[in-house]
Formats: C-alpha cells, structure tokens, sequence
C-alpha cells in the first residue's frame, strides 16, 4: 500500500484532515485512503474508517490524541491522493536550560566570595 508519514516529534492531537484524488481523470489515483495514528513506541492510538476519495476535498474528522506518528494509507499501491487542512495541535516544546543552573550558581558562588570578611 501506498503511504504518506508525518512525524509530529512530541505527542500531538490530530483534529481532522481533507483528502481527494490527485486530478479527475489521473490514472494512479486512490480510491480511498485511511487514516492511523500511532504513539512514540508505535503503538496505534487511533485510526478512521475508509475514506472515499472524489475530486473536492472531503473534510475527515480523526480525533485522535497522544499521536506521534500519522499514516495516511491508500487502498492501493500506487495509489496518489491529495491532503490539505491537516488540523493538529502539538504543545510546545519543553526545552532543558542546565546551562541557566550553572550560570546561576557561578552568580552565586561569586556573590559570596565577593563580600568583605569581617576582621576578627
């Protein structure tokens, strides 16, 4: 079977998606598509049922939630569609800052080591 990946990166959730053939009277075109939603560890979280493709775009809905990957598969091999409208939403990245530690902990070390000692 023919099929499109997307990585997402990071857990995501798919909304919904708009398929369609390639062009009317294009040879190769797909007669349908289905729509698979896979996990980090590639497990299926969700998938929809065939989608019968036309030459307008179809809005699909695919809830699907904590996808990391999505398969869009044709029923065929060689089997073109076309997808526009891929509705996603992805949180933002969390980004590790340990150089922020290390710079506040310099500041730190040298705030103290700064200060005049007292005489005894």
């Amino acid at each position: 079977m023919q099929s499109l990946w997307i990585d997402f990166r990071r857990p995501s959730t798919v909304e919904s998606i708009d398929v369609a053939w390639i062009a009317p009277n294009y040879w190769y075109n797909a007669n349908s598509v289905q729509i698979f939603g896979y996990d980090d560890h590639d497990h299926l979280v969700g998938e929809t049922t065939p989608v019968t493709l036309s030459k307008n775009f179809e809005t699909t809905g695919a809830l699907m939630f904590g996808v990391r990957y999505l398969e869009i598969r044709a029923d065929r091999q060689f089997g073109w569609f076309g997808v526009d409208n891929l509705i996603v939403h992805t949180p933002p990245a969390t980004v590790p800052v340990p150089g922020a530690f290390w710079l506040m902990a310099t500041a730190a070390t040298g705030l103290a080591c700064s200060k005049k000692r007292k005489p005894a």
